[in-house]
């Protein structure tokens, strides 16, 4: 009978909750046999075919010893099933032929007496991994969370900089995944964790499932369970595996030319011409595939030095080549030596500055830190290349004639230089550091001129009447004057280093978040949120560099640029010192600096930081953040967001530049005091 044909109400009534039952009732039951199905699939092992025969796998089973990692609400600890799913995994891959090591096999950790932060026990994790050169590098791991209600999902994770070979072994491990492990949420992603990042074979951070998870905590108490978890792992190393993973055998120039990169490759599958790429300091090269070996034309001879080369190429099943930077390095040997004089002649008890350049024979600079010695009658000094120049300051001691001799490595060059009793009287100096380290490339003013210190600070210039004195400007000093004198020697010019010369050199990363589309919310005034953090970075920015930092920003100008992008600044070309998020916060109203909880230095840095800024942003506060970009950074990180979106007392003028130039300079200082504590605890 119909719904609408039921004239009874009683009846009416019955029939509808009976069909919610049915639609909800049901449904809800269903729901909790999908969960009941988590970790349930039926596993058939496949007959041993050694498809893995001598492949060298590191396994890790991350934490152990005084580091549990998640603990379930039941008391589920996840360093005891890590190591558990790691025996099952171990045996599996033995099976099929792989030569298997554990980072451990028992609860331990790896700390020292000399600390025991987490850093620590990472840093000796990997340098055992490094030393048992593995072809690929497994880290076994299960998630928690604190939200409610509790999540579960399956993450794999890739090292962030291998989009080849790690991110094919990731793919195949999270489709095993999610074929096996019947979890309804999945996320496959690069990172940057420590033991990824540090890794020098292709590497995967898996975290299959949410121990924090009550039922999911539930499943996984039983053994059956962590075996099928080792057997996705398992099936999914193999069908990565099994289809071949290319590697470089050797790498060098070829020995008919100097434009032609030669690589030798190793690979039990045939390559991929059209997938095959040489890359050399960034820039693409041509590159042709002859069997098993990759040519790479240069349109010019390479120049001597390191070279950082990049070498992508896939198989024809699709497999790729862990991809990371080899370093070639050219030396060819000193074809000719070139002068360049200034003059030819000068008064007794001055010198006279020689400039040289060792070319190869295409008569480009040969390799820094070549030794060239010069021979001056009794004076003999040995000095070293530096972009393929030296110089040199002979002495006229006596009136008359000089002819020093130059020699590198057996090619040889002389000249002729004159003393004279009288003639123009230069005002000569050397511009050192309070390290006694030379200056290079420092400003000179005088009334009439404009000069500039050489590589070893040396400069000169003509006296006049008019030259009293001479400004002397130098990034990350304090400026200083010369006062011309009647003095015909060589002048020493001591700078005071800002800030003690402690930020001279350090790499800072600083990243204004937001940008292009993303603007992150706008305040009172109508200022964007990333215009504000763009500004308040190049103000620091400046202040940084004026104290001889070397700044790198994640963004330049208002773009959209991806996290993964913005931490990968952090470690490219090198590691950086200090990585500093920089946020206008539209959901908390409080100015505050945040860490990850776990960083070594974050949480000091955080610190001085705030106590630098208390003064300008009273009640400031430093506060844990599990964010993405401050986990993923391999160096240490803070987020500092001092210009909150609403409801912060400055009534909107969170874009004033005196304000911005004040929390600039308030910035400076902690990440000065940050360095100086650094400093001490070495």
């Amino acid at each position: 009978m119909a719904f609408r044909q039921l004239r009874n109400p009683a009846l009416r009534t019955v029939a509808f909750l009976f069909i919610l039952f049915f639609f909800f009732g049901c449904g809800g039951t269903s729901r909790a046999v999908k969960k009941q199905a988590w970790y349930q699939s039926g596993i058939l092992l496949p007959v041993s075919a050694n498809k893995l025969a001598g492949k060298r796998i590191v396994l890790d089973p991350g934490h152990g010893g005084k580091f549990s990692g998640a603990v379930g609400s039941a008391g589920l600890k996840e360093k005891d099933i890590n190591l558990t799913v790691t025996y099952h995994l171990k045996k599996l891959l033995e099976r099929e032929g792989a030569i298997v090591f554990l980072t451990r096999d028992t609860d331990r950790d790896f700390l020292t007496e000399r600390t025991e932060h987490v850093r620590e026990d990472l840093r000796n994790r990997m340098a055992l991994v490094d030393s048992l050169h593995p072809d690929f590098f497994l880290s076994i791991h299960h998630n928690s969370s604190a939200l409610k209600p509790p999540e579960n999902n399956t993450k794999t994770f890739y090292k962030i900089d291998d989009a080849g070979a790690s991110l094919d072994a990731a793919a195949s491990i999270h489709r095993s995944f999610v074929r096996f492990l019947k979890i309804e949420e999945q996320h496959l992603q690069g990172a940057n964790y420590f033991v990824l990042w540090n890794a020098s074979a292709p590497a995967v951070l898996g975290e299959p499932s949410y121990i924090s998870h009550p039922e999911m905590e539930s499943v996984l108490s039983h053994d059956s369970a962590l075996q099928v978890e080792a057997f996705a792992y398992f099936n999914g190393i193999l069908e990565w595996l099994s289809n071949g993973l290319p590697k470089i055998a050797s790498l060098h120039l070829a020995d008919s030319s100097d434009k032609i990169i030669e690589a030798t490759v190793a690979s039990d599958i045939p390559l991929n011409p059209f997938l095959c790429q040489i890359q050399s300091d960034g820039k693409a090269l041509s590159t042709y595939l002859n069997d098993k070996t990759l040519f790479a034309l240069s349109p010019k001879p390479l120049c001597n030095g390191k070279h950082l080369i990049r070498i992508e190429m896939s198989n024809v099943r699709g497999n790729s080549a862990f991809l990371h930077a080899e370093t070639l390095l050219v030396n060819r040997p000193p074809a000719s030596i070139t002068l360049s004089l200034s003059r030819c002649s000068g008064i007794a008890g001055q010198v006279i500055p020689i400039s040289l350049m060792v070319l190869d024979r295409y008569g480009l600079p040969v390799i820094d830190s070549l030794d060239v010695e010069m021979i001056n009658g009794k004076e003999k000094i040995i000095s070293k290349t530096r972009g393929g120049e030296v110089r040199f300051y002979p002495y006229g001691q006596k009136i008359g004639m000089i002819t020093p001799m130059f020699n590198c490595m057996g090619i040889q060059k002389s000249c002729t230089l004159f003393v004279e009793k009288d003639g123009p009287i230069f005002q000569q100096a050397m511009i050192l550091g309070s390290d006694s380290k030379p200056i290079d490339h420092a400003l000179i003013l005088t009334s009439n001129k404009r000069l500039n210190s050489d590589a070893n600070g040396f400069f000169e210039y003509l006296r006049t009447e008019n030259d009293s004195l001479a400004n002397i400007f130098a990034i990350g000093y304090s400026d200083s004057m010369l006062y011309v004198n009647n003095d015909i020697f060589v002048n020493e010019i001591r700078l005071t280093p800002l800030f003690n010369g402690d930020l001279h050199g350090k790499r800072i990363v600083l990243d204004p978040e937001f940008g292009g589309l993303e603007f992150g919310g706008i305040n009172a005034t109508g200022y964007r949120a990333c215009d504000i953090n763009q500004k308040l970075a190049v103000q620091l920015k400046g202040r940084l560099l004026a104290a001889g930092a070397d700044v790198v920003m994640t963004r330049q100008n208002d773009e959209s640029i991806q996290v993964s992008e913005r931490i990968k600044k952090a470690a490219e070309p090198i590691v950086a010192d200090i990585y500093i998020i920089i946020r206008s916060d539209s959901l908390i109203s409080m100015p505050y600096i945040s860490f990850y909880p776990t960083s070594k230095f974050g949480p000091k840095l955080a610190e001085f930081l705030k106590t630098s800024l208390y003064n300008i942003i009273p009640g400031i506060k430093s506060i844990e953040d599990i964010g993405y970009a401050l986990q993923q950074t391999p160096c240490t990180a803070v987020c500092v967001s001092l210009n909150p979106l609403q409801g912060y007392g400055n009534g909107g003028r969170q874009s004033d530049n005196s304000i911005l130039e004040a929390q600039a300079n308030g910035l400076v200082n902690g990440l000065n005091e940050f360095i100086n504590y650094l400093k001490s605890q070495k």
